[in-house]
């Protein structure tokens, strides 16, 4: 056998374990509620490389992915599309997603609002990762909210999380190693992410992390690059690459390791309505790339509104206005 033909075999095999969707292996596309009362038993009757589409509604389980290479995503986002966790006692587990692969599979979840129903104990972990292969967990385009941990890949395994809002998470919204976070909004938690990513991978850039009570960030062994860390307390960073325009505004600073690239930037963001949470960005605000040196954008998201001039008013006129 020749090497190409060596090499097309190999290729082809490990596309069946992997992807299951090699000749007489079709990926299918189980549905729930129409085809599965429940997501778990779609979960349950799928096969490497299907896809779960679940429709709008809120779906109140407790989900396992065991051994599968499987995309679960919702029809139409997480604005109609509810994962809720159920009632359990204080101090008792709560996993709502849990993953547990031991070969080189690749999960994606994409589209939900994961809400842990007030269960906001030290249990409470809304994706959580315990496999022993070396796959890939791919997050995307989630709202996850009022979790003890929010995202908490416990593997080695490479996590991808992207897109996604955390908020109102009571510890951790994102803990991990092995993982990239890019274009993530994470606000309001007590902690926003907890990374020890000595000897792996671990990047992040282009998130916003914005009011969060007792830490934007604690890591060791990162790069990270164009984040906007906002009014928060204080961002702990050891043995890292920073790779410069990050914005640090209103938080303070320990930040140790490398530095390269455009320098950092201690400037007001300029949302467009921080008192609503709007957290995209004025014309002039300087994380967009037509107002900083690099000429890239900062944080997670683009201009959504134009400056306001300031105007020169009265007294009178002011105390008209609040009367």
């Amino acid at each position: 056998m020749n090497g190409f033909k060596r090499f097309a075999l190999t290729g082809l095999a490990a596309l069946t374990l992997g992807l299951g969707t090699a000749k007489g292996l079709e990926a299918a596309t189980l549905r729930v509620p129409s085809q599965y009362a429940t997501i778990q038993q779609a979960v349950d009757a799928s096969q490497n490389g299907d896809e779960v589409l679940v429709a709008p509604g809120i779906y109140t389980e407790v989900i396992t992915i065991t051994n599968k290479a499987l995309t679960l995503k919702s029809e139409s986002g997480y604005a109609n599309t509810e994962i809720r966790g159920p009632n359990q006692p204080v101090n008792t587990d709560l996993f709502i997603i849990s993953i547990y692969n031991s070969q080189n599979l690749k999960c994606k979840i994409d589209g939900f609002r994961i809400n842990a129903n007030n269960n906001e104990t030290v249990y409470s972990i809304g994706i959580s990762d315990h496999s022993t292969g070396n796959g890939e967990l791919e997050i995307c385009n989630n709202l996850i909210e009022h979790f003890a941990r929010g995202v908490c890949p416990e593997s080695n395994q490479f996590s991808n999380v992207h897109h996604n809002i955390f908020r109102d998470n009571y510890t951790y919204a994102v803990e991990g190693s092995q993982i990239l976070l890019n274009h993530n909004l994470i606000y309001n938690s007590q902690y926003a992410i907890g990374i020890n990513g000595t000897g792996t991978l671990a990047n992040l850039t282009n998130n916003t992390i914005i009011n969060n009570r007792n830490g934007s960030i604690s890591a060791n062994g990162i790069h990270f690059s164009n984040n906007i860390f906002a009014n928060s307390a204080i961002v702990s960073i050891d043995n890292s690459s920073d790779e410069g325009n990050n914005i640090f505004y209103r938080v303070p600073l320990s930040i140790n390791g490398s530095k390269t690239g455009c320098p950092n930037l201690e400037l007001d963001p300029l949302f467009c309505d921080l008192i609503n949470n709007d957290f995209t960005l004025h014309a002039n605000s300087p994380a967009l790339p037509q107002n900083n040196e690099c000429n890239t954008l900062i944080g997670a998201f683009g201009e959504n509104c134009e400056s306001t001039p300031a105007v020169r008013t009265s007294w009178g006129k002011l105390k008209t206005i609040y009367r």
